[in-house]
């Protein structure tokens, strides 16, 4: 039994075998049939393309052939043509060389030129005033303000540095605003208060550069910070803003109490002290006249920082109480309309305006170069020397 299983099983196997064998030949046939109607199907679409392509060159080989027998039929009869000499020409008037050009006319030229410079011209004025009407020079704070000239201060960009030499540019000129101030009428006055039109002009650095200046002179300068609404004579002094001013007009703190040295011999100073909810009405209170009063008994030179005055009663309050306004312009801030408002405000309130003095102000951009190059440079050849 298993001799003859092992014998079913390989004839089953042969002829299962034999059958594969048969159906791979088939299938090997069938795809090289397969194949080859593959490459006669590509044969046949390459003749049809070369078929068309054929047809194309010959459509433009017989348009060629036409346009030259065209072109060769012309050139056959224009030179059966060239043979035949004809003019139909005359000469109807003897051509002239004119003495002058036609065009550009000058006359009419000089007049358009001119009518349009002087409408350029108007125009240019007119936007001028428009739009560049800010004062920026001395000849301008003068017709803005009617005001004397007490100095004018070039820009720098460290002024505490160069305050602290009292040879530099900066210190220089507040030299010459505190003459300005000396050869006004009545002279130095005692009590000054120093303001602007707005704020960030430079007013706080040049009160304290005009009590600097006056102490080197030996005076006994006093400079109170009553800008109790953004002090800035601590920072200018490197000390903290507690118990000032403001505490003293309120009656928390004695005017002695206030007092503190600055670190520069004869100039003390006061802060603004805790900011109040009402400074103007702590200004206009009936203490200050009292203390000032008693200040005058012990320094020479009182100087009051001031807030500014747009926008706020506390200068113009301020300015009835002491003797003198000194005004700070920023050179290229305010336009001349705005700094006349200013100072019509202070006239209201009853204050004297000694002077105005021009702050942040660039000589060679307004033609102004003289008198900034000077320096110490000959004073200190000479020492050498």
């Amino acid at each position: 039994m298993k001799a003859l299983d092992r014998q079913i099983t390989t004839l089953a196997r042969s002829i299962r075998d034999g059958i594969k064998n048969q159906y791979d030949i088939t299938a090997s046939r069938e795809r090289e049939l397969n194949s080859a109607i593959d490459g006669l199907k590509n044969s046949t679409l390459s003749e049809q393309k070369q078929g068309i392509e054929l047809s194309i060159l010959r459509r433009e080989a017989d348009t060629n052939r036409q346009q030259y027998e065209s072109l060769l039929r012309r050139y056959n009869s224009v030179n059966a043509e060239s043979g035949i000499q004809t003019n139909n020409l005359s000469s109807v008037d003897q051509a002239q060389v004119p003495d002058r050009p036609s065009w550009p006319k000058l006359p009419l030229n000089i007049a358009l030129a001119l009518i349009v410079g002087m409408l350029l011209s108007a125009l240019f004025v007119f936007l001028h005033e428009k739009l560049f009407s800010r004062v920026r020079t001395p000849d301008e704070v003068r017709a803005a303000s009617h005001l004397s000239i007490l100095g004018v201060v070039p820009s720098t960009d460290s002024p505490e540095g160069e305050l602290a030499d009292p040879k530099s540019f900066q210190s220089e000129a507040y030299s010459s605003v505190r003459t300005g101030l000396s050869l006004s009428k009545g002279g130095v006055p005692q009590a000054m208060m120093v303001t602007s039109t707005q704020q960030g002009e430079g007013k706080s650095t040049a009160c304290h550069a005009l009590a600097l200046s006056f102490a080197r002179l030996g005076k006994r300068v006093l400079i109170i910070d009553i800008d109790l609404r953004r002090p800035n004579v601590h920072r200018l002094f490197s000390v903290k803003n507690k118990q000032g001013f403001s505490n003293v007009l309120a009656g928390q703190l004695a005017m002695n109490d206030a007092i503190r040295p600055s670190g520069v011999s004869g100039l003390d100073m006061v802060v603004a002290g805790d900011i109040p909810p009402n400074p103007a009405e702590l200004i206009g209170s009936p203490q200050l006249p009292v203390l000032l009063s008693e200040l005058r008994q012990r320094y020479d030179l009182i100087l009051f920082d001031s807030a500014p005055v747009m926008g706020l009663a506390d200068a113009i309050v301020l300015s009835s109480e002491v003797d003198a306004t000194v005004f700070v312009i920023e050179s290229g801030r305010n336009p001349a309309r705005t700094i006349q408002v200013a100072l019509g405000r202070l006239a209201q309130g009853g204050g004297t305006i000694i002077g105005a003095v021009l702050l942040k102000f660039d000589p060679g951009r307004f033609g102004y170069g003289y008198g900034t190059e000077y320096g110490y440079k000959y004073d200190y050849a000479a020492r050498n020397d």
